[in-house]
């Protein structure tokens, strides 16, 4: 599925959720996709389960503030 992304889409990198990063899958999935596709960093985040909150607050932030400013969301 990676791989077919990175055929339509071509992003420069590709950030798996922090399960993949226990499965230490990323180097695996990177020869698969560069194999298959176009070559393309894969790496794994960071935050852990924390990431669908913080993205969540961000979103929230980002729309308070263009309200308060009188921008278009």
């Amino acid at each position: 599925m990676i791989a077919i992304c990175v055929s339509v889409i071509d992003p420069g990198l590709v950030v798996l959720g922090w399960l993949w990063r226990l499965a230490a899958a990323a180097p695996k999935v990177e020869e698969v996709v560069r194999r298959l596709a176009f070559p393309a960093e894969i790496t794994t985040s960071t935050l852990a389960a924390e990431a669908t909150v913080l993205g969540a607050e961000r979103l929230a932030v980002e729309r308070a503030v263009s309200a308060l400013l009188g921008l278009p969301c």
